[in-house]
């Protein structure tokens, strides 16, 4: 039987939850949604590969004015944002694949 406050109880726990932190990490690697990631003035050339951030459930591609730009996206209907003046986007994909948005 072990002891709660044995040396052997102390470290098993330590290596279990380090093992579950690990495999914690992994999971969410594997999980999250990959997107290309680029700001440019003219058509995105050197794409950057961004693993998205938890909330992040889509990938955009758009342009606004003449600025390109691919990303991780929070929401749905990101491509019907308008600025300050009712601007919105010239062009603009959402789609929820690995790498879609390129």
């Amino acid at each position: 039987m072990i002891c709660l406050n044995s040396p052997i109880f102390d470290s098993t726990m330590k290596y279990f939850f380090m093992i579950a932190f690990v495999c914690l990490a992994y999971i969410h690697s594997v999980a999250s949604l990959k997107c290309y990631n680029c700001i440019s003035n003219k058509a995105c050339t050197q794409l950057e590969n961004q693993t998205c951030g938890v909330d992040e459930k889509y990938c955009v591609s758009a342009i606004y004015e003449k600025i390109h730009f691919k990303r991780c996206a929070e929401i749905p209907n990101y491509c019907q944002l308008k600025d300050s003046e009712g601007k919105g986007f010239t062009q603009c994909k959402i789609c929820q694949t690995d790498f879609c948005n390129c």
